[in-house]
């Protein structure tokens, strides 16, 4: 499966537009509700750290906290790199 686009540090967009884990390559279906957070979301990181524990209490896997980890910081670099593309969620109401 030919990588057309990184989503985040687990998943990926193919060059067939299917979205698949990077991990095992496994196929998102279709049918499966998605929920996508952008780098400009000035709210992402505080939901990602509240996700996180939220993630401890739970007992997830060091997999799980080494990736979510690298998106965060991920995030945080695009944050300071660009101060002035943040915003809040729907300020456009999409327009």
């Amino acid at each position: 499966m030919e990588k057309r686009r990184d989503i985040d540090s687990k998943f990926a967009v193919s060059t067939d537009g299917q979205i698949y884990k990077k991990s095992n390559k496994e196929v998102v279906p279709e049918d499966e509700p998605l929920f996508l957070l952008r780098g400009r979301d000035i709210l992402a990181v505080k939901l990602l750290m509240a996700y996180l524990e939220i993630s401890k209490e739970a007992g997830c896997n060091a997999y799980h906290f080494l990736k979510l980890g690298e998106t965060v910081a991920g995030l945080v670099k695009f944050q300071e790199e660009h101060p002035e593309r943040m915003k809040l969620p729907s300020i456009t109401e999409g327009a």
